[in-house]
């Protein structure tokens, strides 16, 4: 089978404090993609707009698009990172995606598990407040009763990897090499 000429953009998913960003960096430096991680598009937006403000995640998603638009367009492949909630996302996830398919390039996907416990033990980590994420427990259990962060992305293929066990370093190596192989 060959490859399209095209752009991949390689998307890691899975819910907050599950590893997507150490991960991803991981994936950037083994294949030379450009990383785009959750907040490239969520800071800009939070300096205008709130959380809960009604506009707020139409809004980061045009951002989104816009970058993703962009790379596709000028054939730069990027690894970005997601946090894919399933029956909520699913037309972000096309907008995102189309942006490489619809110009020849390639969507790559790779999910993110762990449980909960490990999570909520992640989620305090400092690392995170210095990128401006979740940093709660308790924000992230509600987070995770309301949202199915669990779930594949409908009619995707690609690993399923679970970081409470596998080190960053290899679940990028496994990535990259779907990366490579597909």
């Amino acid at each position: 089978m060959s490859r399209p000429e095209g752009p991949t953009l390689c998307l890691v998913y899975g819910p907050p404090a599950v590893g997507k960003l150490t991960v991803a960096k991981e994936i950037a430096a083994r294949t030379g993609y450009r990383l785009v991680h959750n907040h490239v598009s969520i800071d800009p937006v939070l300096s205008i707009l709130g959380w809960e403000d009604e506009a707020f995640f139409r809004t980061v998603g045009d951002v989104r698009a816009v970058l993703f638009d962009a790379a596709a367009r000028e054939g730069v492949s990027i690894v970005a990172t997601y946090a894919y909630a399933a029956g909520v996302d699913d037309a972000s996830i096309s907008r995102l995606s189309g942006a490489f398919a619809n110009r020849g390039g390639r969507v790559r996907y790779a999910q993110l598990v762990a449980s909960d416990d490990v999570l909520l033990e992640r989620v305090t980590d400092a690392g995170r407040r210095e990128h401006g994420k979740l940093g709660s427990a308790e924000d992230l259990r509600g987070f995770l009763a309301e949202y199915d962060f669990t779930s594949a992305i409908p009619g995707t293929t690609g690993p399923t990897i679970d970081t409470s066990w596998t080190a960053p370093a290899e679940a990028a190596r496994i990535i990259a090499e779907h990366l490579e192989a597909t």
